[in-house]
């Protein structure tokens, strides 16, 4: 059992390994990048071979960051950095925390940067002195007799050690905010007409719909537009309550979302819909009656003759244009046709077109012409919402990692050793240091030290 341990440990603690599960994820992610992924992967498969479809599906192609052999790759990657550092982190500790000494040998000797002082003041009030000092800028400061003199000691920077060990549980806990998003979280989209709301958002990749506990009233839509044609700005005036309890009010725009209880809200589109059909009836090529109407609506023609009823709305019926189906019942008879707001248009360009489609036709209900004037059409926007619980983990771990790289790379440990030695009244003073990298570093501290000492 100890030798299975054992091979477990030194398998898991390879910075080989590390490497490798990087390179692959790194890969992957590539490869999630560049494959259309969710909603997108569908239109992308798309007349595309079965065994293409089929090896796509089985491997999650399609969704890559929440497939089970990418979040295996996670674990694996966790599982390396738990083992590495549990290895490793013991010695590092011990750097850490051990006290500041001259140790065994003789610093002094052995140190390539030396300067010495003489103070005028006795040893006594020079010890309590640069003690006092030291104190003030160094950590775990101790006073050491030796055969020498008495050596002060202080050190500062001690946490580089940890610093590869305070990255490993950056990556550690950013891999853990990943994960809550991906399991916890959802993504999904709202499309709210202008003076409706909505309580529920339609998750992406249509695995259903997801309450959000609250409604979302889309209050007033604007947009705006270039001479060109193209969107200029566009933005909604929203209104989120649970009750009778307004939680908040604001205006969505493109990249300004709204969060609320977690879940952001960002304006990704809009979109308009056919209202109302505004309908003329003609008798004789004279004026019948008008009407706005919605679906369904009906208009009462004169005398008792009948009604013309609105059955549905299309704002670009078969590439020709905007067109209503109406049910136009006179006397005892009923008939069902379509009626194009651009006919005459519609007729030059497709000669004979009313013959091969009589429904086409508006005067079949003659003597009773049907006439679209045209389409009123009304606004809603489309709103992105995300919630992912994840995320405060992720800036967690972020933060987490630039501070470790940071006392890894850029905070050195350095030890600094004060001898004193008292001489005829007086008390000769020698500084020395020494760093476990950046020379630099040690050698402007140590001028700093001496000027404060010789003050």
């Amino acid at each position: 059992m100890p030798a299975i341990i054992n091979e477990f440990k030194l398998f898991f603690s390879s910075i080989k390994l590390t490497i490798v599960l990087l390179i692959v994820i790194a890969v992957a992610s590539v490869i999630g990048t560049l494959i259309p992924q969710q909603d997108a992967a569908h239109e992308f498969l798309h007349g595309r071979a079965a065994w293409v479809v089929y090896v796509f599906n089985v491997l999650q192609l399609g969704n890559i960051f929440r497939s089970v052999w990418f979040t295996f790759l996670l674990g694996l990657l966790s599982l390396n950095l738990v083992v590495c550092s549990w290895n490793r982190l013991p010695a590092a500790w011990k750097l850490f925390t051990r006290k500041c000494s001259p140790g065994r040998g003789n610093i002094f000797h052995a140190a390539g940067f030396e300067w010495s002082h003489t103070s005028p003041a006795r040893l006594p009030e020079e010890t309590k002195r640069i003690e006092a000092l030291m104190k003030k800028s160094y950590r775990r400061v101790s006073a050491t007799q030796t055969a020498d003199g008495t050596i002060i000691c202080g050190d500062k920077g001690a946490i580089s050690y940890l610093g590869a060990y305070i990255i490993h549980a950056g990556v550690l806990v950013i891999i853990l905010g990943a994960l809550v998003g991906i399991f916890f979280g959802f993504k999904g989209f709202a499309n709210i007409m202008e003076g409706d709301s909505v309580q529920a958002a339609q998750l992406l990749s249509g695995k259903g719909v997801k309450q959000l506990g609250f409604a979302v009233r889309c209050d007033k839509f604007t947009v705006e537009f270039y001479e060109t044609g193209q969107p200029k700005m566009f933005r909604s005036d929203l209104t989120f309550s649970k009750g009778n309890q307004v939680l908040k009010k604001g205006a969505l725009m493109v990249n300004h979302p709204i969060e609320i209880e977690g879940i952001r809200f960002y304006q990704s589109s809009y979109g308009s819909i056919a209202d109302k059909a505004q309908i003329r009836v003609l008798k004789n090529d004279r004026d019948l009656a008008h009407a706005s109407l919605t679906e369904n609506g009906q208009l009462e023609l004169p005398d008792k003759a009948g009604h013309i009823k609105l059955l549905r709305l299309e704002t670009n019926l078969m590439e020709l244009g905007p067109a209503v189906k109406l049910q136009a019942k006179i006397g005892d008879q009923i008939k069902e046709l379509w009626v194009f707001q651009d006919i005459e248009e519609i007729k030059r360009a497709n000669p004979g077109i009313l013959q091969k489609a009589p429904a086409f036709d508006p005067d079949i209900t003659s003597p009773y012409r049907l006439v679209l004037e045209k389409l009123d059409e009304k606004y809603y926007t489309g709103i992105q919402v995300n919630y992912d619980p994840g995320a405060p983990l992720v800036g967690i771990g972020a933060l987490l990692m630039i501070y470790g790289l940071i006392v890894a790379f850029f905070y050195p440990h350095r030890q600094f050793f004060v001898r004193l030695q008292g001489e005829n009244n007086a008390t000769v003073i020698t500084l020395v240091g020494k760093t476990n990298k950046d020379q630099g570093i040690l050698k402007r501290e140590m001028i700093k030290l001496m000027a404060a000492i010789k003050t």
